[in-house]
């Protein structure tokens, strides 16, 4: 649905997830820690995937 609304009325979409699985559906993923950025990831193959190494690198943080 949010990805629809993004296409037909051309409106960008701020999702706040902290799963992987749910973060796989963006095209962008920026991480916060403490209220910063740390980190910021754009996903183009396996999304599920590349959401869930990039998380496990902010955890290290």
């Amino acid at each position: 649905l949010l990805r629809q609304v993004s296409s037909e009325w051309g409106r960008s979409v701020l999702m706040v997830t902290h799963d992987p699985r749910i973060a796989a559906y963006a095209d962008r993923i920026i991480f916060l820690k403490d209220g910063r950025v740390v980190d910021e990831t754009r996903l183009n193959g396996n999304r599920t995937q590349e959401a869930a190494a990039a998380k496990e690198k902010v955890d290290t943080l």
